[in-house]
């Protein structure tokens, strides 16, 4: 080999380095970013979760309240209905003595 032509290929294999080297600092720069990313995602992620928790203890505690004001409602139906049978009783009661 020529040493025109072994000062060639070590300028070719110098510079292949720099650039496997920039490359190989390109992906720590995006490995770094990538795993910040990672990082805060798996914040986001338990933050979420405790959202999910809460407003899942909170749908079962206003089911429960639907649950009691509607048999409270029908408590108090059942009372309107017997009390407007009653009137109704003594309505008529009323009209057939005239």
């Amino acid at each position: 080999m020529t040493p025109e032509k072994l000062e060639r290929t070590i300028e070719f294999i110098v510079e292949h380095q720099a650039q496997a080297a920039a490359h190989i600092e390109q992906l720590a720069v995006a490995f770094r970013a990538a795993e910040e990313q990672r990082i805060k995602d798996q914040v986001l992620a338990r933050e979420v979760q405790s959202a999910v928790v809460i407003l899942t203890e909170l749908a079962q505690i206003q089911s429960s309240r639907l649950a009691r004001h509607e048999e409270a409602f029908q408590v108090l139906h059942e009372d309107l209905k017997e009390s407007l049978n009653r009137l109704d009783q003594i309505l008529r009661r009323l009209t057939d003595r005239n």
